[in-house]
This record gives structure tokens, sequence and C-alpha cells, in this order.
């Protein structure tokens, strides 16, 4: 996917458009070529941890280490949660799910399915990190999600 900034969208929140960042993207999607293009006219930094966030598990100057894939690639649905009308609260919760995330690397890329108040549900699938599911990462998120999500069944080992 390309991104292409608006010098407005840059001069809001410029701190945010840095390599390795952990983005929600709003803009407007276009068809080129043989791929997709996104005109990003605002970014919200979920890589960042919250100030006002007093379950953050890392210091604030702290940036988010995750294991580099390589390999095949592999994606595996981890969880899936509902919106809400409270936007912020919704929000925290999903910076608060990937910070859960960084701590639990490995091979897979985590997809979260959300199920919003109206329309059909987004499957999300984060390319930038990658981790180790397991029973303990989905006791890690219960608390995060609380009454407004669920783990998706986890692969039985053959």
């Amino acid at each position: 996917l390309e991104v292409m900034v608006w010098p407005d969208a840059l001069r809001k929140n410029p701190e945010c458009w840095r390599i390795g960042a952990v983005l929600q993207i709003a803009g407007k999607m276009h068809r080129r070529d043989q791929g997709l293009s996104l005109h990003a006219n605002a970014a919200i930094d979920l890589s960042e941890p919250d100030p006002d966030d007093p379950t953050t598990p890392r210091a604030a100057n702290a940036a988010p280490q995750a294991k580099p894939v390589s390999g095949e690639r592999t994606e595996q649905p981890l969880f899936s949660i509902f919106e809400t009308a409270n936007e912020s609260g919704d929000c925290r919760r999903l910076r608060q799910a990937i910070r859960v995330l960084l701590d639990y690397p490995g091979d897979v890329h985590p997809i979260i399915t959300i199920y919003p108040q109206a329309g059909q549900a987004i499957r999300l699938v984060i390319d930038t990190l990658a981790v180790e599911p397991s029973p303990e990462l989905t006791s890690a998120l219960e608390p995060v999600w609380g009454e407004y999500g669920f783990p998706e069944p986890l692969p039985i080992a053959a």
C-alpha cells in the first residue's frame, strides 16, 4: 500500500511520521495501477504510550521492539473487538492491545476483527509486527478488551 501524506497532515503531528511507527491513518483510498494508494489526511500514532493510561506496560520513552519477520508469511486471527459509542475508549483499547502484542514477539502476523456499530466487520492485519500466539498472550489481552471483545480460538497443535 502506498501512502501519500498531505502537507497539512504532516504539520498536524510530524513526530508520528517515522519508520517503524504503528499508525491509524485517515484518508481516501484510491486504486492505482495494480495496487492501492491512500491519501492520508490525518494519523494517530498507536505505538506511543498513552500518558493517561495507567495500564501502559512500558516507560514513556521506551520504543516497542517487535521481532523481525523472516521466511514464509503467516497470519492468524487473535481476537475480535466491538466498536462502542466511546471512540476514545475504543482507541485506547486498540493502543493497549498493540502494546500487549509487542510483548509477545514471534513469527505470526496478528489479525484483529473489528465489529463496527454499523456495517461489515473489518479485518485488520498488522503487517508491521509478528507475535507468538499462546494462551499467555490471550490472558494478557483479556483485561484490554474486557466486555467489548473475545479471543479467536488458537489452532490445535498436531
